[in-house]
């Protein structure tokens, strides 16, 4: 029996990371992810619960946690990135069915297994950090700190790729993600592992220390966490708006795919302009959207695309905020950027020009290599070149205020959110063409992500994909409006422009900075604790003789 518990227990780590994944791969069951870690924690507290655990008697404890830890996150990241699949067989890009399958198979192991790769060495950490105290209920919060930190050390890098966090689960109930707005999503995470952890460290004192108290006392504080953060978001979402002005805006959603987009032809100039036309005889917005490279192509000064989209917000009597590339040729640079077009002053001189590129979508990272481990992957950009990423994030010149451009990816990473508000963006607009994904979860996934960013940074967010999903999202991430994937169709609403800053747009991932110093600290719990009770120990005894 014990030989074959032997066999099975990396399958059940790897399992478990399945299950943890759950909630971020259906709709209606995102509130789950306050439980889904359980069974992999369960083991992770049972293993590592203090002197003499079983993790400690083992001949190589740490790489022994290391491994547990791989094959747990693999399985989570192959869970969430399942929907590599619904992109095969890759017609967009020309590439024959086993070419297809090759690419698919390599995404879909070869990003989880980096990603793993990456996340599993919190485990020895972990192990490292609590070899003296792992019963402590502190060492419920080290986990949940050492998370946090190796979430914020996985954006940093074009490989970490921070697509699918655990707070992306709970963007269709906004009430638990209020706390973004102080800390930032990383803090939201915190919470998720916090109260996963708590329950699973109760589970561990109930069964195997036979302590009914101390398992009672976990399950209360698992409950305090939930509550308060949920008290927290439904008193900030019944508190008033600091609004200023208001401004009513369209999202266009033509639904060209993206053969067609990229087939050489002016008929998504045509089907977006019929759809701008229609939406300000209907509507009369003040703002109009269209998605990422609604023209692949270069708009220049005196070009027949300028002439068209300022004619176009004439006639609307609309902004127009177009995306298509930018020839920055005084720094040699190619982008891929958002255009205002103003009825009354024509096309800005400022630009915004996507920051963040998508992996083997817009460039491909250590190209040589690519090519030659891999070389269907060295192929795999949509673009007729490589694009270089924009590094400004200056708002556009609206009449209604500053305006911030995000484009597709842009909205996986904080950092910009934060930097066009510091900048003065009062409302955030993203054009994203997600058509590669079909109607598969990534785009559900993506869709997640401008909901945290507009609670994150304080701002609405008008959101134009050219498949879907397009929204208009408030700044407590309030979805007004949304349309389906695959469909042609437009979404209309008032918003508000924000001047207000929210806590996290002014400190940023301070919060990290938290998690790290009480890691470091962790070790020294008990010293610090006696000098502490030392000093107060003399103080009282001064204040008693005086």
């Amino acid at each position: 029996m014990k030989r074959i518990k032997t066999v099975f227990s990396p399958l059940i780590s790897y399992i478990f990371g399945l299950i943890a994944a759950l909630p971020l791969c259906f709709d209606g069951i995102g509130v789950l992810i306050f439980g889904s870690f359980i069974p992999f924690l369960y083991t992770v507290f049972a293993a590592l619960g203090g002197v003499g655990n079983r993790e400690v008697k083992k001949r190589h404890p740490y790489l022994s946690s290391y491994g547990r830890g791989l094959l747990f996150f693999l399985g989570y990241y192959m869970g969430a990135y399942f929907w590599f699949w619904s992109m095969y067989p890759l017609d967009f890009a020309g590439f024959g069915e086993g070419e297809a399958l090759v690419v698919i198979l390599i995404a879909w192991i070869g990003l989880p297994l980096m990603q793993a790769a990456f996340y599993a060495f919190m485990m020895p950490m972990f192990l490292l950090v609590t070899r003296k105290s792992g019963k402590s209920v502190y060492a419920v919060i080290c986990f949940s700190a050492l998370f946090v930190i190796f979430g914020y050390f996985q954006t940093l890098t074009w490989a970490g790729v921070p697509f699918a966090p655990p707070a992306v689960a709970l963007y269709r109930a906004r009430v638990f993600l209020q706390g973004a707005s102080l800390f930032g999503s990383l803090f939201v995470d915190f919470l998720i592992i916090t109260v996963n952890a708590l329950i699973a460290r109760a589970a561990v004192s109930f069964r195997q220390e036979f302590d009914l108290d101390r398992a009672g006392r976990l399950i209360v504080g698992a409950m305090a966490v939930f509550i308060l953060n949920t008290a927290f978001g439904g008193i900030v979402m019944l508190a008033p708006e600091n609004t200023d002005t208001p401004v009513k805006i369209t999202v266009l959603q033509g639904n060209i795919s993206s053969t067609e987009k990229w087939g050489g032809k002016d008929s998504p100039l045509d089907v977006y302009c019929e759809m701008a036309v229609e939406a300000a005889k209907l509507h009369s917005p003040d703002i109009i959207v269209m998605p990422e490279t609604t023209l692949v192509t270069t708009i220049r000064k005196g070009s027949y695309h300028e002439w068209v989209f300022t004619q176009l917000a004439q006639e609307t009597g609309a902004e127009i905020l177009v995306s298509a590339f930018y020839d920055d040729t005084e720094n040699d640079k190619y982008h891929t950027s958002i255009y205002l077009f103003s009825p009354e002053t024509g096309m800005s001189e400022i630009v915004y020009s996507k920051q963040k590129l998508v992996p083997f979508g817009e460039f491909v990272p250590m190209k040589e290599l690519i090519e030659a481990i891999a070389p269907p992957l060295a192929d795999l950009t949509m673009a007729v070149s490589e694009i270089d990423a924009g590094e400004s994030s200056e708002p556009l010149p609206s009449e209604f205020g500053g305006i911030g451009g995000q484009l597709c990816f842009d909205t996986v990473y904080a950092p910009i959110t934060r930097g066009e508000v510091s900048e003065g963006a009062q409302l955030i607009v993203v054009g994203s063409n997600d058509s590669w994904f079909g109607d598969s979860r990534a785009i559900y996934i993506h869709h997640a992500h401008s909901v945290l960013r507009a609670i994150e940074g304080g701002r609405s967010f008008a959101v134009s994909a050219n498949t879907g999903i397009s929204a208009i999202i408030t700044n407590e991430g309030e979805i007004l409006g949304e349309t389906l994937p695959l469909e042609r169709a437009s979404v209309t609403d008032t918003v508000y422009m924000q001047s207000g800053r929210t806590l996290y747009s002014v400190i940023g991932d301070s919060f990290v900075i938290i998690c790290a110093v009480y890691v470091l600290l962790y070790p020294f719990a008990d010293k610090l604790s006696l000098l502490a009770k030392k000093v107060l120990g003399k103080e009282n005894k001064t204040v008693a003789n005086n």
